[in-house]
């Protein structure tokens, strides 16, 4: 099943940094070499907080 997701990377804050577009559900996402720190990922379904280092 390749379905098509975009991915939204945001700050802690809730600024949005980073919207990756057509993501399939194996692919890696490259997070474009974001600062050390915490931030939090989202899809249509689901969301995750990730943490950078």
């Amino acid at each position: 099943m390749d379905k098509n997701e975009t991915v939204k990377v945001y700050s802690l804050n809730g600024q949005l940094l980073q919207t990756i577009n057509n993501v399939n559900d194996k692919e890696k996402v490259n997070l474009k070499k974001l600062p050390k720190g915490v931030y939090f990922m989202t899809t249509k379904t689901q969301s995750a907080k990730i943490i950078v280092d």
